[in-house]
Parts: structure tokens; C-alpha cells; sequence
């Protein structure tokens, strides 16, 4: 399809396969499958694998989520070797009614019962309005081949349990299960929207920094809207919101509103809430401390806090990958590394306008706690050059017409 729609609308396609080396000679079947599909279509193809068993046991994960994990992580990284805008995925409606039966299963609140969307950031899944059947038929309309994952088959695997013993008898009982379940999929989708637009508004109106916010404002909002601006607060301190349990949000919302002082709440893996008489604030059980602002040799090696940072002045463009390069006649030396401050801005290469930091970090999804751990580069005017191990400030990168040039690489300890 994706095809038919190149010859209207020109743009790349570039084919990506994962070999999650779990199905032994079937996995490498599949992917020269793939292979030879990209070849016969006459376009790019990428190819990545992992043990994924080895991935699960290491990480504490079961086999679905690691998978999964390596899997969209592989993704991006083709997505940013070819600079493409969107990674596309056959996921389809039966796979999303599946999500969400396995998230109602499991205790998910709205987030997780607004199961797969259309569009999530740079992810894209075009098919997700489209059945299972259509599918099948349109392949088999246009005579193409495709190939089925044994493992399917197997129940011990919460997914196919639901996918062949569940939803075949919710079918029985409502035969037109797909269509109901997109408008309750859609009305869902809304509604989180709307409580996740509410809360991100008010943490920003009311919070007296990223850590902080008065009780009393809080303990005015709907019971409902104050889970959810808890789980927001979470997210946007944390990264997302793995590790915090419904419980835990209960809790907390009790610590808001009986108006106790002093006691400590688990909130999350790695912070606990606790109020005063005006305020609730949450703490990070690891602290982290900020980099104190230290000037970096040039060439040569400076360690800072949580790690060193190598410099190197080269004039060959070959291989400008995996490090900060800069044209060295362009900043104003010396150059310094410290962490983020107020007021920091920069202008994102490529961009035509200045961005702040702390929108840059939000943007992201870089957890709160985790962001004065970030080297930051800057010249002797404190204007900001680069940012952890690869973003830069446009006015400094590096053209056809740049004869020196200053190499960057940082090596963190975190």
C-alpha cells in the first residue's frame, strides 16, 4: 500500500527486521524473508537482533516486554541513521482490542485502557482501524506472501491466551466487537486527553518549582483530576510512569488531603512524598548533584562529576559521528561544562529559533532528577555550545567551509 502511495507522493522507504533469536531456524527465516522482500521491492533494508531471553533475565522482564523494548529501540536507531520523520508498524485493531484486555487485566488506569494510538510521537501505526481479516484478504487479493509465528500458538503466553480462547467467545456474545469497541476505544483516548491536557495546565500554573507545589490548591481539584495530576507530576519528574502503582497514587492523594505534616510516602521507585503545612513536595531517595562549572582542556582530558569529558582538535570531516564536533573558530574560548542553569537557551541545530533548556529536557522526557547530571558545554560567554554526548547549538556546528575543528567526546559515568 505504502507503495502505491510513494508513486502519488514521493518519500523514502527504508525496510527494518528484528531478529529477536527466540524461534531458532523460523527467526532466520523470517528474516531473510524480509531480506529478500526489501530486495525485491528495490529499497533499503535493516536488520538487528538480540537474545532476547538473556535481555529478560538480566532486566527483571518477561519475554514480551523485552522483546518489545529491543525491538522499538532498534527502530529509532534506523530511524536516526537515515534522518527518516516516522516509523511505521502493522499493528492492527485485533492486536489493539488484545492491549486493551491485557491492560484492564492487569489494573491500568485510563492511560493504560487508551491502549495503542495512532500516532505517538514518531511512531506511527496506520492500521489500526484496519481488522486482522481485511488484512488477510487484501494479501490475498494482490497475491502477496507473508509469513505466520509459530509461537502464535502458544498460551502460555497472556496475549495468544486472550487472542484464542478469550475474544473468540466475547464475538459470540457481541458479534460486532471490533466496531464497539473503537468507539469506546476512541471515547477513552478523549478522555484521557482531556485529563492529561488538565493536568500538565495546572502542575504548570500552580507548581512553586518542579518539586513543589501548595496543598491547599491541590486539595481543591476533583479527587479524579488529582490522581491524574499525581501521575503526571510522576512522569514528568521520572521519565514515564513504570514503577508507580495505583497504591501508591492512593496514598499519596491521602497524604494531600488529611492534612498531615511530615509523613513520608513511597511514590514510585525512587521518591517519596511528604507535605508540610503549605506545601507537598517530592524527594529523590538518590540525590543528584549538580555539576560545578569547570573549564575543559583543550586538547586533552578534564573529568568532571559524572565522568570526562575528551576534546581533540581535528581537520578531517571523515566519521563525524558518535561525539560533539564544532567549528573551534567559531566559539569563544575557553570552554567550561557545568549543569543546566535558569535562563539557559540554545538553538537547536536545524531550527531557525532559540529554545529553553528546560523545555528542550521536557521535550525529551529527560526525568527532572536525572537533569543536573547532564554535562552541558559552554564558552567563555556562558553561551551554551552543546548539550550530554551529540546535541548541539546550530551557530557552532560544523560546514564545508570549517578548517578547524574541536571533537568532543563524553564519557559518563552514569
Amino acid at each position: 500500500k505504502l507503495l502505491e502511495i510513494q508513486k502519488k507522493h514521493p518519500f523514502n522507504i527504508i525496510l527494518a527486521h528484528f531478529n529477536h533469536k527466540l524461534r531458532g531456524r523460523e527467526s532466520e527465516r523470517d528474516e531473510k524473508f524480509s531480506k529478500n522482500t526489501a530486495k525485491k521491492l528495490k529499497t533499503p533494508f535493516e536488520t538487528g537482533s538480540s537474545n532476547i531471553k538473556e535481555v529478560a533475565k538480566k532486566n527483571s522482564l518477561n519475554l514480551e516486554e523485552a522483546a518489545r523494548k529491543k525491538r522499538y529501540l532498534f527502530l529509532e536507531k534506523i530511524r536516526k541513521r537515515h534522518k527518516a520523520h516516522l516509523i511505521l508498524t502493522a499493528h492492527h485493531l485485533n492486536d489493539n482490542i488484545e492491549t486493551f484486555l491485557i491492560n484492564f487485566l492487569r489494573g491500568a488506569g485510563i492511560k493504560g485502557l487508551k491502549s495503542m494510538q495512532i500516532r505517538n510521537n514518531r511512531l506511527l501505526r496506520p492500521l489500526l482501524y484496519t481488522t486482522k481479516d481485511e488484512i488477510l484478504k487484501f494479501l490475498k487479493k494482490k497475491k502477496i506472501t507473508y509469513q505466520t509465528d509459530s509461537t502464535n500458538k502458544n498460551t502460555k503466553f497472556t496475549r495468544n491466551n486472550i487472542r484464542l480462547n478469550i475474544i473468540p467467545e466475547l464475538f459470540k456474545i457481541q458479534p460486532k466487537l471490533d466496531s464497539v469497541f473503537t468507539r469506546n476505544w476512541e471515547q477513552i483516548t478523549e478522555l484521557f486527553e482531556f485529563f492529561n491536557k488538565f493536568s500538565e495546565d495546572w502542575i504548570e500554573k500552580n507548581k512553586i518549582d518542579d518539586f513543589t507545589f501548595p496543598t491547599s490548591k491541590l486539595r481543591k481539584v476533583h479527587p479524579v483530576l488529582q490522581k491524574n495530576i499525581l501521575q503526571k507530576w510522576y512522569e514528568n519528574l521520572y521519565g514515564d510512569t513504570r514503577g508507580l502503582t495505583s497504591a501508591q497514587i492512593n496514598r499519596a492523594q491521602d497524604t494531600v488531603n488529611n492534612k498531615g505534616t511530615g509523613k513520608k510516602t513511597p511514590f514510585g521507585k525512587y521518591f517519596v512524598i511528604t507535605t508540610t503545612s503549605n506545601h507537598i513536595k517530592c524527594i529523590a531517595k538518590i540525590k543528584k548533584n549538580k555539576i560545578l562549572r569547570k573549564k575543559i582542556k583543550i586538547p586533552g582530558t578534564t573529568g568532571y562529576k559524572y565522568g570526562k569529558i575528551k576534546t581533540y582538535l581535528v581537520t578531517n570531516q571523515q566519521n563525524l559521528k558518535n561525539a560533539i564536533f564544532l567549528d573551534y573558530e567559531k566559539i569563544s574560548k575557553p570552554l567550561y561544562v557545568r549543569s543546566k542553569k535558569d535562563g539557559d537557551n540554545f538553538r537547536p541545530l536545524g531550527m531557525k529559533g532559540t529554545k529553553k533548556l528546560q523545555d528542550f529536557f521536557v521535550d525529551k522526557k529527560i526525568p527532572s532528577y536525572k537533569r543536573m547530571t547532564i554535562p552541558i558545554i559552554v564558552d567563555s560567554k556562558d553561551n551554551v555550545l552543546a548539550i550530554d554526548k551529540n546535541i548541539i547549538a546550530h551557530p557552532y556546528r560544523i560546514t564545508k567551509n570549517s578548517r578547524k575543528i574541536l571533537k568532543i567526546l563524553i564519557d559518563q559515568g552514569r
